[in-house]
C-alpha cells in the first residue's frame, strides 16, 4: 500500500504581481465552470446542461504589518495577477488575473495578531496545472 503524501499548507505562498504577501496566514480559491441548464427539444423536453463559463472567487488573510500596510501593494478595484502555492518554492497551484474586492480589517482587543482579509474575483482563464 502506498504511503499517502499529504500536502501541508504551513509554508503557503501568494504573490500579488511580483510582490509576495508577507505574513500570509491562509488563502482559498473556488474556481470552475458554472453549469448552465436549459430545456432541450432534442431531449424530449428534459433538462440539458452545458459546462458554462469558468470563473471563481477567493480570499487571502495575512497579519497586518504597520510598516507595510496592504494599500501599498494593491487597492480595492485593482486588477492584479495572483500566484498561489502550497509551499514557498513548491508546485504552482493556480495563477491568473483577479479583481480585488472587499478588504476586511478590524481590531480584536483580546490580543491576537491583527489580520486583514482580501476578497477577489477571477477574471479571464486561470492556469491550474
Amino acid at each position: 500500500m502506498a504511503t499517502p503524501n499529504g500536502i501541508s499548507g504551513k509554508a503557503g505562498r501568494l504573490l500579488v504581481g511580483s510582490c509576495e504577501v508577507i505574513d500570509l496566514m491562509s488563502w482559498t480559491l473556488n474556481y470552475g465552470a458554472e453549469p448552465q441548464t436549459y430545456f432541450a427539444a432534442a431531449e424530449d423536453g428534459a433538462q440539458a446542461t452545458v459546462a458554462g463559463p469558468e470563473g471563481g472567487t477567493g480570499e487571502f488573510t495575512f497579519a497586518i504589518d504597520i510598516n507595510n500596510p496592504p494599500s501599498e501593494t494593491f487597492h480595492t478595484g485593482d486588477t492584479v495577477v495572483l500566484e498561489l502555492r502550497h509551499d514557498k518554492d513548491g508546485t504552482l497551484v493556480a495563477k491568473g488575473s483577479a479583481v480585488i474586492g472587499r478588504i476586511r480589517i478590524g481590531a480584536d482587543l483580546s490580543g491576537p495578531v491583527q489580520t486583514a482579509t482580501v476578497e477577489f474575483t477571477t477574471t479571464g482563464k486561470w492556469d491550474m496545472p
